[in-house]
Parts: C-alpha cells; sequence; structure tokens
C-alpha cells in the first residue's frame, strides 16, 4: 500500500505528460491524432489539479538566476529568440502539492552568446 506521502504517481504521471505534450508540438497540425491527445493529456492534467497537485510550466520560459529550479544543462544557440536565457526542455517538472513544493524543475536553458 502506498503512504499518503507517496506522491510518487502523480510525479510520474505529470512528467509523462510533460514528455508528450514536447512531442506533440513537433505534430503536424494536419495530424488528426494532435488534437485528441491534447485534450486527453488537459484531462490527466485537469485531474491531478483536482487532487491539489500543480505543476508549473517553465517551457519557453525566460530563465532568470535564483530561480527555483535545477539547470541540468545550458545549451549554446544561434536562434535570436534565445538571446534571453530561454528554458527550452524540461527534464522533470516543477510540482506543488497543497501549494507546497515537491518536485524542484530539472530543465535546459538554451542561451545566444
Amino acid at each position: 500500500t502506498t503512504s499518503p506521502d507517496d506522491h510518487s504517481l502523480p510525479l510520474s504521471v505529470f512528467t509523462e505528460i510533460e514528455r508528450m505534450e514536447a512531442r506533440l508540438v513537433k505534430l503536424d497540425d494536419s495530424d488528426k491524432n494532435k488534437k485528441p491527445l491534447s485534450k486527453a493529456l488537459e484531462r490527466l492534467e485537469k485531474k491531478l489539479t483536482g487532487l491539489q497537485y500543480e505543476r508549473i510550466q517553465y517551457l519557453g520560459k525566460p530563465y532568470k538566476e535564483g530561480m527555483v529550479c535545477k539547470v541540468r544543462s545550458f545549451i549554446p544557440s544561434n536562434d535570436p529568440v534565445h538571446k534571453v536565457p530561454t528554458i527550452t526542455r524540461i527534464i522533470k517538472p516543477y510540482i506543488s502539492y497543497c501549494g507546497e513544493k515537491i518536485q524542484t524543475a530539472e530543465i535546459e536553458v538554451s542561451e545566444c552568446g
């Protein structure tokens, strides 16, 4: 049996949602499977939110020193979008339960220069 403090299942589900969302972005909008998969992921996240879990979405956001996350690596980039260091990959999402952090995000940051 699992204890009330065991968050391993929600953490695993959020990590898989993050991975699937990253793959969905790469699918062409004309792919008939894209919308149903996206809706299914939304339902899963909504269910977890109803259980008082929350995932902070960092992907595509600017990275600033002092953010509550672990930078796995900084990736050099020639993309002008990355003039400001930008979070371009989530290895583990930031997750809170009842407003308390239970998992720190692990990220990759792309930056010019």
